[in-house]
């Protein structure tokens, strides 16, 4: 298992979002933790507390 950080923005910031619902792992705030990731490709729905539509950039830790 892995747990990812999820940053939302633009070109000159970053911020964080509340992430309310996954279709992998548990969501606080803007951490998912919990998910498992197979080789190759993986695909996560996300829905932010905004509602809108984001650019992210991620971070994944895998859990030791």
């Amino acid at each position: 298992d892995c747990h990812i950080s999820l940053l939302v923005g633009g070109d000159e910031s970053t911020d964080i979002v509340k992430v309310l619902s996954s279709s992998a792992g548990n969501p606080k705030n803007n951490v998912i933790t919990k998910v498992s990731l197979s080789k190759g490709r993986n695909s996560i729905k996300i829905r932010f507390a905004d509602n809108l539509k984001h650019s992210i950039k991620l971070t994944a830790y895998e859990n030791k």
